[in-house]
């Protein structure tokens, strides 16, 4: 096994049901090992529950589906695990994605898939249906409620989902219903969309050529490198930064997250920054426009003297 699928081996709690479960509307290659229509035929019928969501209630084949591993006290396909893995750790990061996790539930097939659909109709105006289930809406989810998610789970007493920062996070570990979520909780997830661009172009900087002159505008960038260990929080804590700044516009919160993430933790604390900022909020310009405005001296300037600040 890889080592991702020998931790799952570990981790799993092997008095309990395991789980795999997928979501179809993601998109992946029809010759993928793990693609939807080959994954299912492994199968047999009574070992996959459809996961009907309260939005397309009128197509169930594209709905989640919850698939039974390995019943209680026995052993999965460890090749199988293995490819759900490495299928998991290749998609990108901002999308939707196929795999959305591995579970452990003491609940029986059916009624952890009825429970699991229930649980992403959330109060909101009324109700409103979240696909809290998606890796990075879970992830954001987990930023929010910290200590509040495991028992938020159950019954699942294990989830374990593939992160935005290309590790594999657990989640869970409680044995009691929590209460249900709050209007912040649910509000958070809104920003979702938004988590999902600016994560996707920090990991293209990341990920493209850069001459040394240019890295250097990008220390951020050039120490941390693309997105790892904490990136939805990293992502959250920056859009909301933005928007106690009275930044509104998407574009230019996106902006202010990818500044925040890759040059500098403080920069809107330098004098230029600010006014940058004012003339973004009141409308005259965009963030994203006035920055690049900016000259390489007086990037240098503003850069060193956040330093200085620093030591």
């Amino acid at each position: 096994m890889t080592t991702y699928a020998a931790l799952l081996s570990r981790s799993r709690i092997a008095d309990q049901n395991f789980f795999l479960l997928i979501d179809p509307l993601a998109d992946s290659d029809d010759d993928l090992p793990v693609h939807p229509d080959a994954l299912l035929q492994r199968f047999p019928s009574d070992a996959v529950e459809t996961v009907l969501r309260a939005d397309l209630a009128y197509a169930p084949s594209i709905c989640p589906k919850l698939i039974t591993l390995a019943d209680a006290g026995h052993p999965f396909d460890e090749d199988l695990v293995r490819l759900t893995v490495e299928a998991a750790l290749a998609e990108p990061i901002g999308g939707k994605r196929l795999i959305c996790g591995w579970l452990s539930s003491p609940s029986p097939l059916d009624e952890l898939a009825h429970d699991l659909a229930q649980r992403c109709v959330v109060p909101a105006q009324g109700q409103r249906f979240i696909p809290l289930f998606e890796p990075l809406r879970l992830e954001l989810l987990a930023t929010c409620l910290q200590d509040r998610v495991p028992p938020w789970l159950w019954p699942v007493s294990q989830w374990i989902l593939p992160s935005c920062g290309g590790l594999l996070q657990l989640c869970g570990n409680a044995a009691r219903p929590a209460a249900p979520l709050n209007a912040p909780d649910i509000a958070t997830q809104h920003l979702a969309p938004l988590v999902a661009s600016v994560l996707s172009a920090w990991q293209r900087l990341a990920a493209q050529p850069m001459p040394h002159a240019v890295r250097g505008f990008a220390p951020r960038l050039r120490d941390d490198g693309s997105p790892a260990n904490q990136a939805v929080a990293k992502v959250l804590s920056s859009l909301q930064r933005s928007h106690a700044l009275g930044l509104r516009n998407a574009q230019d919160r996106m902006t202010f997250a990818l500044q925040h993430l890759t040059v500098h933790a403080r920069l809107e604390t330098h004098p230029h920054i600010q006014q940058r900022i004012h003339d973004a909020v009141s409308g005259k310009t965009s963030l994203e426009a006035s920055l690049a405005r900016m000259s390489d001296g007086e990037w240098h300037y503003i850069l060193n003297t956040l330093a200085r600040e620093r030591s």
